[in-house]
């Protein structure tokens, strides 16, 4: 039986996975690098061609990216291995070949700490309204651009961008006017779950996943909206924005998730829907999918981010794959 080696990186491949192979000769092992296996000569294109057909059904695809290694899995596929031979260790770290070539894993995602306004909660839309309607009421203009700036923004963030615009002491009066207006009219429309919320939710309970909110928004605001959506008790732990001293982009709120379960970056995945949110993670070292709301993701945030999920379902779907339950 052949053994094939697929890995972003060979220099940084699991000493799980290297071990599994040692005893094999150089004739029944082979690697490649992602980089590798793009070469028309000796990459993965001819070693699939050659060895399809000759009983080779221990196939394994290391690295963490799932977006870099589903091409070359899809391409397993097209050259008739099944399903069983590609080992997902972007999640799981590969522990051991058994005697049939099946892959033997340890799933490592214990983890997984969600924003909320825009993400979980279709509130932003309404925040915008309601910026806008202040705006109007205090007979100041803003504009959708600068509306659209303030999506995962803490008062620090907004400050220097009231006070450039509209003067000292601008920011007090219309956030005081816009939360009013936002708590009307979040009494008069109710609050919306983002699509597949209760779906990632239940999966990640069933597979015995952590799950943690980390919010800018202050504890009352943020309870009450949990609360609306039938959330609240969904949670292991909850970060607000009146519990941090730095707010996002910094990534203190997700350092302290990580240190309420004394787990490492590794353990984790965060959901968010804006870059301020994706900059405090990735600044925490930990893994993020993008799930954009409001604003379109630019080429920083795709490059930033684990991966951008179309809703919830997806990241459901991504989450699952990484740590090897399919979809």
């Amino acid at each position: 039986m052949l053994t094939m080696i697929l890995t972003e990186d060979l220099e940084s491949l699991p000493n799980e996975v290297k071990a599994t192979t040692e005893g094999k000769s150089v004739a029944e092992k082979s690697s490649l690098s992602f980089a590798d296996a793009e070469n028309p000569s000796g990459g993965l294109d001819e070693w699939l061609g050659r060895h399809a057909d000759s009983g080779s059904e221990a196939f394994v695809i290391g690295g963490r990216d799932i977006l870099k290694a589903l091409p070359y899995c899809r391409k397993v596929l097209d050259f008739g291995f099944g399903p069983e031979a590609i080992g997902c260790a972007f999640g799981p770290v590969l522990k051991s070949l058994d005697g049939n070539g099946a892959m033997v894993y340890e799933r490592k995602l214990k983890l997984v700490i969600f924003d909320m306004d825009g993400l979980m909660i279709d509130s932003e839309r309404i925040a915008q309204a309601a910026w806008k309607e202040a705006g109007a009421k205090c007979a100041v203009e803003m504009s959708d651009e600068f509306v659209l700036s303030l999506v995962g923004a803490n008062k620090a963030i907004m400050t220097p961008l009231f006070e450039k615009k509209f003067g000292k002491d601008s920011l007090e009066r219309l956030y005081r006017v816009s939360k009013g207006i936002m708590a009307e009219m979040i009494e008069k429309e109710g609050l919306q779950a983002k699509k597949g919320l209760h779906e990632i939710l239940d999966f990640l309970k069933r597979h015995g996943i952590k799950r943690a909110v980390a919010t800018a928004t202050r504890k009352g605001a943020a309870v009450k909206s949990l609360s609306r959506v039938g959330i609240l008790e969904e949670f292991d732990n909850m970060i607000f924005g009146d519990e941090i001293e730095r707010g996002k982009p910094d990534p203190e709120i997700y350092i302290k998730s990580l240190e309420h379960f004394d787990m490492d970056r590794e353990s984790a995945f965060v959901l968010e829907d804006s870059k301020l949110g994706l900059l405090s993670a990735v600044s925490a070292g930990i893994r993020c999918i993008v799930v954009p709301d409001l604003i379109k993701p630019d080429e920083e945030t795709k490059r930033l981010a684990y991966a951008v999920a179309e809703d919830l379902l997806e990241a459901k779907r991504l989450i699952g794959r990484s740590i090897g339950y399919g979809n």
